[in-house]
């Protein structure tokens, strides 16, 4: 029986070789609003993996004064004329959190001339817009529209306008495909409904998008956390797609389609929603994946990393890290860490503060479990802002779950000291900015400073080593193989990565497995999993016995 996701769709003019698309997203890779050769590799990369349709320019700025918030692409001098010049296939325009739908929405236009008033003159500018694309592009060139059918906001639009709007639009020739979904984007609560983080629902749109295509005879396209082959594949067996958009699956693995194809599915990078691509654009000026470090560094990094047939050589130490706690005037034995909360070690009862000088999902997480479990929660931090290291949104279920509890947020103040009394502790914070302090009363101790590398095994084994733990960096960032010898006589090179070195993120910890991967020509990994290399996987009772027996194999 054929694969449904992998069946040709024509679409237009345009034969597709499968049923998956990439959506249009801007990964913020653009200089002077003009794309660059590390945008062109990022989409050259979706292509060789089997896209059937990849989509660029993601909010491409349409207007001189309108400011590119994150990198965007310019289409303002030329909108879509200039993009049938350079061989694109079509355009998709935005009525999704965007000019159109704001005009058409009796929620954001409030005009009373005749560019407002009514639902017909709601109507009017876009469609001069689009019968002015029309006009310049002809009649061949694909137009397509990706739309909000329905504002689930007070005072947006019902979704029986917008299948009116639909209606319309089809009876006017003037669009070749809808790519549709519902809400609207006006702040991170709403675009996470629409960009579903992890923990959200898988494909919560994909029901809705089935509907709109039993009532219209365009091609309907849709991408909302479509994350897995199974969701997919359920979408284009079951007619509630034409196109299914895999798009953050395939920042995870652009080879994906292939794959598919090639019948290794269990082989997938698999998108586990975290987000991080989003949240890295808004926070950092570019988009990578929290667990595949090539994605945005084709250039340097590939994605398939071919199996070495040279003698082992480079040891990577990742034993990652433990948790520390931060320096207090006295009581850090009073206190417990973010991971006792996760891992079921402490349950904090009572009035509990949570100090957190990390800002990262460890605090935040463990926070919500103790917000949610009902205690009366105070989240104290030095910095400006809650959860200074998660992006936008992460941040939203977090804030949802501190506002359904009446959790109270201190900023910019710090925990200077716990001791006992009368049987609870008592608590000083204090600030940077004054020498004021502040006493809390209260019954459990919650902090979050980070980890402290475990990196004793690391320095155990330098002196064995051939360059005594030392690291070329310039060869490193360039992608090239490591050349330091420092002890003549060393068996092996040694490098640690992760947490083993300092407390960081995932991302920091896989970037750096991958590049010594690709300029090692074998590798024997250390973890705090145990040891696993091409031909073995297995858990230590002991870390020095197992890497003595691993070296002399």
């Amino acid at each position: 029986m054929s694969d449904p996701l992998l069946t040709p769709y024509r679409l237009k003019h345009l034969e597709l070789r499968n049923r998956i698309f990439s959506s249009a997203h801007g990964p913020a890779d653009a200089e002077g609003g003009m794309p660059t050769d590390r945008y062109r590799l990022y989409h050259e990369e979706k292509a060789k993996g089997g896209v059937a349709l990849t989509m660029t320019a993601g909010s491409a700025v349409v207007a001189q004064d309108s400011p590119p918030p994150f990198g965007n692409l310019h289409a303002y001098d030329d909108a879509a004329e200039r993009m049938q010049a350079g061989g694109i296939d079509g355009i998709e325009l935005q009525s999704y959190g965007h000019l159109f739908d704001a005009w058409w929405s009796p929620g954001t236009n409030r005009r009373s001339d005749e560019w407002g008033s009514d639902f017909d003159n709601r109507l009017r500018f876009p469609w001069l817009v689009l019968e002015a694309v029309r006009e310049r592009v002809g009649p061949d060139f694909i137009v397509g529209l990706r739309i909000f059918l329905e504002e689930t906001v007070p005072g947006g639009f019902d979704l029986d306008t917008g299948m009116e709007i639909l209606r319309l639009l089809e009876a006017s020739g003037l669009i070749d495909f809808i790519n549709v979904a519902k809400c609207s984007i006006h702040n991170d609560v709403e675009l996470t409904s629409i960009v579903p983080i992890h923990g959200m629902a898988s494909a919560p749109m994909l029901d809705f998008a089935g509907r709109v295509r039993q009532d219209t005879t365009l091609p309907v396209l849709h991408a909302a956390k479509i994350d897995d082959v199974a969701t997919a594949r359920h979408a284009i067996a079951e007619g509630r797609l034409d196109l299914v958009g895999m798009t953050r699956a395939q920042i995870a693995d652009p080879h994906l389609v292939n794959k598919i194809i090639e019948g290794r599915e269990s082989e997938i990078w698999p998108c586990v929603g975290a987000t991080y691509c989003l949240d890295r654009i808004y926070e950092a000026g570019e988009a990578l994946c929290l667990h595949n470090a090539a994605t945005s560094r084709e250039a340097t990094m590939p994605h398939v990393i071919e199996r070495a047939t040279a003698q082992r050589r480079v040891v990577l130490v990742a034993t990652g890290g433990l948790p520390q706690l931060p320096g207090l005037e006295s009581g850090a034995d009073l206190v417990s860490s973010s991971w006792d909360v996760l891992g079921g070690d402490v349950t904090p009862t009572g009035s509990v503060p949570f100090f957190d000088d990390n800002g990262t999902h460890s605090a935040m997480s463990a926070a919500e479990m103790i917000a949610r479990s009902g205690r009366d929660l105070e989240i104290v931090t030095p910095e400006r802002m809650l959860g200074i290291e998660v992006g936008g949104m992460n941040h939203a279920p977090y804030a949802r779950a501190f506002n359904e509890t009446d959790t109270r947020i201190t900023l910019s103040q710090r925990l200077l000291s716990v001791r006992p009394k009368a049987g609870r502790l008592c608590v000083e914070i204090g600030s940077n900015h004054s020498a004021h302090r502040a006493v809390r009363h209260v019954d459990h101790v919650v902090v979050d400073h980070g980890t402290q590398p475990l990196a004793e095994l690391y320095f155990d084994l330098k002196p064995q080593s051939s360059n005594l733990g030392a690291v070329d960096y310039g060869a490193l960032m360039e992608g090239r193989t490591q050349q330091l010898v420092r002890n003549a006589a060393g068996m092996f090179q040694l490098m640690r990565i992760g947490d083993a070195v300092a407390s960081r993120n995932v991302h920091g910890a896989v970037l750096t497995h991958c590049a010594w991967s690709k300029t090692s020509d074998r590798l024997l990994i250390v973890s705090g999993e145990g040891v696993e290399n091409e031909q073995s996987r297995c858990q230590p009772p002991r870390w020095h016995r197992l890497c003595r027996v691993a070296f002399t194999e």
